[in-house]
């Protein structure tokens, strides 16, 4: 008896495929459609592995196969094949979400309606927080953290040295799959405050949506939250450790207060600093890698001299150009405060020194939750692509060719969510102004912010 496949299946004769297909390859998945509206599914998966034969990247063709297909494991090589050649293949994308456990059958077919978004709602009190209270496993101090520098968790109060945790190297997340994901969620939730509870002293109290860690104010203990009960957020994916020590960045801020402008501002505008503070802090920036189809409009001219001696310009003709570009390492920084025009000017990150993200990292320095959600933040890593794309393409071509018009397309677009470590520094100025500094804590770059007078 012929298997079924695991759920009715409705032909479609539609193809993506984008380059030429052979008549024959296209006849042979026509046939296969036909075969699924008579219900006879070996025929069609026969039809459907001719059409591969006479084209081997038909990927349309590996798409059916997989919804024939009975086997897991084949369904997923299947729809892996369909997802290299086409990563933004959302019935694919949604089909291996489903055999990954990431959707249930029902949020599948709910996904099917292009019109489905989830309903936004706004959390009425504090929301209950699961956080990890970091100890020492040795004598249960509070006082317990992670090296920066040999990356071994130890602890202050005893001594102790930790055995250092293994590295599983990270993985990036499709953003198209996250969005498909994002869609299939009946709700949104968005947080106000967040109910932690000490499990030391038992105390309970609110703490801010933006605050990734805490510290008990009865008894002392660190508190890194996890998730909420409304999986409000997601934890960071990597984090960059601090490498400039707080001494480093306060002298790197004295040295560029010390240079030759800041000195000939101070003639103009009494901005002499009389205290400050510096605080190190994780920052949460969402990482984009993508490939970008740009597509470039040029007109070639020519110059041709007449019989007198005169040379004149005339157009030849217009050209189009079609290419793909990689573009990896694309920051938005996720936080709304310290504002961008701040965060946007401590320069790159090595992000090659990352390292897997543990909540025993934090402990020394505070994090912050993301305020900028991924799918806000991938429209602005859309924003800088582009125009990184028309600066690079955008220039005057060798020769004849002259650039009329560059449009760059991000696709496949893959993200992690990182914490940067960034000093962040007070001045308190001697004419009553306030203004604020910011210190790459992996570089070293530092940067100011705009002298203001303090609230009243």
């Amino acid at each position: 008896m012929e298997s079924l496949p695991p759920r009715k299946i409705k032909a479609s004769y539609g193809v993506r495929y984008a380059g030429t297909l052979p008549p024959y390859a296209r006849a042979a998945f026509n046939s296969g459609q036909a075969f699924i509206e008579r219900g006879l599914y070996a025929e069609a998966k026969d039809a459907f592995l001719r059409a591969l034969n006479i084209q081997r990247d038909f990927f349309d063709c590996y798409y059916w196969l997989a919804l024939l297909s009975n086997d897991p494991i084949e369904r997923r090589e299947y729809l892996t094949k369909v997802i290299a050649h086409s990563p933004n293949h959302g019935e694919a994308l949604r089909e291996l979400m489903l055999l990954d456990g990431k959707l249930t059958q029902t949020q599948a077919d709910a996904l099917a309606n292009p019109y489905l978004e989830p309903e936004k709602r706004q959390a009425t009190s504090a929301v209950k927080t699961t956080t990890k209270n970091i100890r020492c496993p040795n004598c249960g101090s509070y006082r317990m953290t992670v090296d920066d520098v040999t990356g071994l968790p130890y602890c202050d109060s005893c001594g102790y040295i930790g055995e250092k945790q293994t590295q599983t190297g990270g993985t990036e997340s499709s953003l198209f799959a996250a969005l498909l994901q994002r869609r299939s969620q009946s709700v949104l939730w968005e947080v106000g405050e967040r109910l932690l509870g000490c499990d030391s002293c038992g105390a309970e109290r609110t703490i801010p949506n933006n605050k990734l860690t805490d510290y008990c104010p009865y008894c002392g203990s660190t508190h890194v939250v996890l998730h909420d009960v409304l999986s409000s957020f997601s934890q960071p994916d990597k984090l960059i450790p601090f490498t400039i020590t707080r001494q480093q960045a306060g002298e790197n801020i004295k040295s560029q207060l010390n240079t030759r402008l800041a000195k000939m501002r101070r003639w103009l505008d009494n901005t002499t600093v009389e205290r400050a503070t510096l605080e190190g802090h994780f920052l949460p920036y969402w990482v984009f890698d993508t490939t970008v189809q740009v597509r470039r409009s040029v007109i070639y001219v020519e110059v041709e001299q007449d019989d007198w001696g005169n040379y004149h310009r005339r157009t030849q003709r217009y050209a189009t150009e079609e290419f793909t570009e990689l573009m990896d390492d694309v920051l938005v920084c996720a936080v709304t405060s310290p504002h961008k025009s701040l965060t946007d000017k401590l320069g790159k990150y090595e992000l090659d020194k990352a390292v897997d993200y543990q909540p025993d990292q934090i402990t020394k320095n505070p994090a912050q939750i993301y305020k900028i959600d991924f799918d806000r933040a991938s429209l602005e890593a859309r924003s800088i692509v582009s125009r990184a794309m028309r600066e690079k393409h955008g220039e005057i071509l060798a020769g004849n060719g002259q650039v009329q018009s560059v449009s760059a397309s991000a696709t496949d677009m893959q993200f992690q969510l990182i914490l940067m470590p960034v000093w962040i520094a007070t001045l308190y100025e001697e004419d009553g102004d306030v203004r604020s500094a910011l210190v790459n804590g992996q570089t070293g770059t530092v940067v100011f912010g705009k002298s203001q007078k303090p609230p009243r």
